[in-house]
This record gives C-alpha cells, sequence and structure tokens, in this order.
C-alpha cells in the first residue's frame, strides 16, 4: 500500500460560490384594494341595492361591511349567502345564521347546476365534494366574491326576481335601474360608473379599457393580429371628499351629477 505522502493528492474543491439569500416576498396586496379592483363586486352592490324588496332581507350592509364580510369569512356573509338561497327553489328551511355552515353546502349545491350558466372558469366546489365547507374558508375574498357574484345571477334567475322587473317596468321605471348606465366619460377615454345608495354607500368606479395590437411577421406585409382588450377596474371615490375630489376633472355636467348623488 503505497504510503500516504506516495498517494495522488486529490485537489481540494473549490470554495463553493456562496447561493444568494431567498428573495424577501413583498407584502401581500391589501384584500379590500383587490375587491375594489373587481367589477364583480360593483355587480353584487347594484345587484342587493335593486332588488332587496324582492330579498326582502333587511340586511343594512354598508359596502364597507360587504368587503369585510368577504374578507374575513363572518356572520354577515352567512346572512347574504342565506337571504339569497330563501329566494332560489328547492329551498331549506332549516337554514340558519350561527347554527352550522350548512349554507355553504346549500351554496354549493345551487351551484352545481347552474355554474357553466352564470359564471366563468372552474367550479371551486368540484374538485372537493364533500369538503364544501372546507373548500370556502381555503378560498380567497375574491374567489368568494365570485361564488357571491354566481349565486346573485341565480337568484336573478328566480321567477319573482323576473316578474319584479317586468310589474316595476310597466309603472314606468326606466331599464336603466336594473341595467346600469355609465355615469359619463372622461376626456381620456375612461369610464365611470357610480353604484350607492344611503345605506350602501357611495361608490365610483373607473373603467379603462386598453386594447393592444401585435404585428404578425409571419405574415403578409407584417399585418396585424387580432387587438387583445384588456379591462382594468379601480375605485376612485368612497366619500363626498374623495367624489369631490376626483368630480374637478370631469366635464361640467358629470360634476355636477356627481354632486346631487349625496
Amino acid at each position: 500500500m503505497a504510503s500516504p505522502a506516495k498517494r495522488p493528492k486529490h485537489s481540494s474543491p473549490g470554495k463553493r460560490p456562496e447561493m444568494p439569500p431567498p428573495a424577501e416576498e413583498g407584502p401581500a396586496e391589501d384584500p379590500r384594494l383587490l375587491l375594489r379592483r373587481r367589477w364583480e363586486f360593483a355587480s353584487v352592490l347594484h345587484f342587493l341595492q335593486v332588488f332587496e324588496p324582492v330579498i326582502e332581507a333587511n340586511l343594512g350592509l354598508s359596502a364597507d361591511e360587504i368587503e369585510t364580510a368577504l374578507i374575513a369569512n363572518n356572520d354577515d356573509l352567512a346572512r347574504i349567502h342565506i337571504a339569497l338561497l330563501k329566494g332560489i327553489p328547492p329551498v331549506n328551511k332549516k337554514l340558519k345564521l350561527n347554527v352550522d355552515d350548512g349554507w355553504v353546502i346549500a351554496t354549493a349545491k345551487k351551484l352545481s347546476d347552474w355554474w357553466s350558466w352564470v359564471a366563468e372558469g372552474e367550479n371551486p366546489f368540484e374538485k372537493n365534494r364533500g369538503k364544501e365547507v372546507e373548500t370556502f374558508k381555503e378560498q380567497d375574498p375574491v374567489s368568494r366574491l365570485f361564488i357571491l357574484k354566481a349565486l346573485c345571477e341565480v337568484r336573478l334567475e328566480q321567477d319573482d326576481a323576473v316578474c319584479y322587473i317586468t310589474d316595476e317596468m310597466k309603472k314606468g321605471v326606466s331599464i336603466g335601474n336594473f341595467r346600469k348606465d355609465k355615469l359619463g366619460s372622461a376626456s381620456d377615454g375612461a369610464i365611470y360608473w357610480y353604484v350607492g345608495d344611503s345605506t350602501i354607500g357611495h361608490r365610483l368606479y373607473k373603467e379603462d379599457v386598453l386594447v393592444g395590437f401585435k404585428n404578425n411577421w409571419k405574415g403578409k406585409d407584417g399585418r396585424l393580429t387580432k387587438p387583445v382588450t384588456n379591462i382594468q377596474w379601480e375605485t376612485v371615490a368612497t366619500n363626498l371628499d374623495e367624489f369631490l375630489e376626483i368630480s374637478v376633472t370631469f366635464p361640467a355636467e358629470m360634476f355636477f351629477m356627481c354632486i346631487s348623488l349625496f
């Protein structure tokens, strides 16, 4: 056996480069801000406002409280769902607040038949049948909003809601009361929408429609491909001070319309 001195020396491995520290994750976005960027939330507010005489729930919730309900998954969120479920046959008469989470199971059952008609994307309850309550608790606030929006759409399809629209229009109520019309447009092309009343509060939304084109270099003469439309929503005012601040940039007609809302 060769002596240690005669053994071939193995070159010592080079010093391993130090790995950079893992990148720190930025702070999570405020879920309330995420909800305020969704047109679906404005749609839910409008539905609860317009169809309160049909729902007859006396919810008395402001937009801020509904946001909190979606974030915290609290009793107010249960109240909203139960009020909607009571108008969608067959009605489960055992649905009660502070008893259990049966309203979540009832919601999942209603949406299993309706989801493809009233919502986009995948039904979150489909993959975890039998675990509806756990699935709902795992959803983020925006996903809970999509579920609530879908349930509002199902409620809107019921006979009493359809008859209510017909009866109100016979009385001279404008179709714009049910199908929301824009408040107006600004010089930069932005569209503004208003939703609210003394109970819900006042919300002013800004809608930006961005259209992008991309050159198709494989085509003849590098023609443009089909345009891609990106619609972005933003809540720009939730109280009188914010309305006054943003409305000074509006045309005179829109300015006075904003002020008259209060």
